[in-house]
């Protein structure tokens, strides 16, 4: 109970605890205690016990409820997983459990009220792994990637105990984004590759020419990749159903609607909870092992399965993003669609394997790079499929095409996309996307016969 004086204010009450020592003599325990929305809280001194329950009664005043100051870092982690579990996408989310539960595992009993932007910082910057080395395991420096994921999550968590009221200011506003000055030569040609965001206007024009010399079937999807601006996860999880081409005045045109993305998912035991030495029912470790296993997704995520891990799922941005086909490009498609007539699809994608199943991002990033080496670009072992969005976007805006349209046309999310966006007709998007022609001179590509668009074979070009 809460003790209240008769004019209704709340007060600290004595409370005396006897405990009887070995000796047979009883010591008396004096404390003062007072309860705040069901917890209890205790003081040795009547003067420190009124002080801070003056200063809880003064939030609840003020925000309805007092927060909670004494909660470790590791149990607000965990509350903050289960919210994040409702709405973020399963490999995001893996990726954030796995952060919490290991990475942050040695500073769990942190209290989280006292994180300041040091105690972040040494532990973003100080983050140490086991790696095996000659044979040996060490400790070593995690690596930038790991640190900057790591730095993502304890900001967000961060973020998150702002607004419950825990912390009064965000302590990893103070702490900049990790990076790596003292790198080896390697890892110096990494970071500027990385750093490297979009293709030059010279390599997007060999890397073209590159994928000519593949053939259709396997230049197509780099010339879809390299014209568009889409995700790599978009581009391998295509629909052959949501691809539009058509001729408009005798000139073929098209247009992509962006409804997935290919996804690797996990799988998780469905035969009940383990015991205490962590050992499911079914007998068997893994997850996709047990004979009752199922998909590790929030309730009511949208997804279709196709092989094996591997699924379809929402895109990043918003579902329906249109993205204009231009003329050289749907040609290569309507060429690609009849070379790849006969060949097996029983999942509708528009990229794939002869058998049907669906191309991996490993598998795809291998092929990228090896194209890139062929057409002669500068550290091609680690150049990324991303930077062909870059250069959509660099080379559109290098033509005076408007900053929302190419925002609308790419799917990026941002404020200034919020500030100029607006709704495009498929001819205004036709439109700015053709500016692609100008800037990359790109030649429509019309075969000789229809034999020169067979598997291995180059595309032709009339100019």
């Amino acid at each position: 109970m809460v003790r209240k004086a008769r004019n209704g204010i709340v007060y600290p009450y004595r409370v005396e605890r006897r405990k009887r020592l070995s000796d047979g003599t009883v010591k008396i325990y004096t404390s003062y205690e007072f309860k705040i929305d069901g917890k209890a809280y205790s003081r040795k001194k009547y003067a420190d016990a009124n002080k801070r329950l003056t200063e809880l009664l003064q939030e609840r005043a003020r925000f309805g409820s007092a927060n909670n100051s004494s909660i470790t870092l590791g149990a607000y982690a965990e509350q903050w997983l289960e919210r994040r579990e409702r709405d973020a996408d399963p490999k995001t989310f893996a990726n954030y459990r796995t952060i919490v539960r290991k990475h942050l595992l040695p500073y769990h009993r942190q209290k989280l009220a006292n994180l300041t932007s040091g105690a972040c910082d040494r532990i973003v910057n100080g983050l140490r792994i086991t790696k095996r080395v000659n044979g040996k395991e060490q400790r070593v420096k995690a690596s930038l990637s790991l640190r900057k994921q790591v730095h993502t999550t304890l900001n967000q968590i961060c973020k998150s105990a702002v607004s419950d009221r825990i912390l009064p200011t965000n302590p990893m506003g103070g702490v900049p984004t990790p990076k790596d000055k003292d790198v080896s030569l390697a890892d110096s040609r990494k970071n500027e590759a990385n750093e490297r965001t979009a293709f030059t206007v010279d390599e997007a024009r060999r890397i073209l020419k590159a994928a000519n010399d593949l053939g259709v079937r396997d230049g197509a999807k780099e010339w879809f990749r390299l014209c568009t601006g889409m995700r790599p996860g978009e581009i391998l999880g295509a629909s052959v159903q949501d691809l539009e081409l058509g001729r408009m005045n005798g000139v073929p045109y098209g247009e992509y609607t962006v409804n997935w993305k290919l996804e690797e998912l996990k799988k998780e035991h469905g035969c009940g909870e383990p015991d205490r030495r962590g050992v499911y029912p079914c007998g068997f470790k893994r997850g996709a092992a047990c004979p009752r296993w199922r998909w590790r997704i929030p309730d009511g995520f949208d997804m279709i399965e196709l092989a094996g891990r591997w699924c379809l799922t929402p895109p990043k941005s918003k579902r329906g993003r249109k993205v204009p086909i231009i003329p050289v490009l749907a040609q290569t498609l309507e060429a690609y669609l009849e070379a790849t007539g006969d060949m097996p699809n029983p999942y509708g994608l528009l990229f794939r394997h002869d058998d049907g199943t669906p191309i991996e991002p490993e598998e795809d990033i291998g092929n990228f790079r090896r194209l890139l080496e062929s057409a002669g670009v500068p550290n091609a072992e680690h150049r990324s499929r991303h930077e062909t969005r870059h250069t959509v976007v660099t080379i559109l805006m290098s033509m005076g095409v408007d900053y929302g349209l190419v925002e609308e046309i790419v799917g990026h999310s941002s404020r200034l996309m919020v500030e100029h966006y607006r709704h495009a007709g498929l001819q205004e998007r036709l439109t700015a996307m053709e500016t692609m022609n100008a800037a990359l001179d790109l030649k429509q590509l019309e075969p000789a016969d229809k034999r020169s668009w067979n598997a291995g074979e180059p595309l032709q070009s009339n100019g």
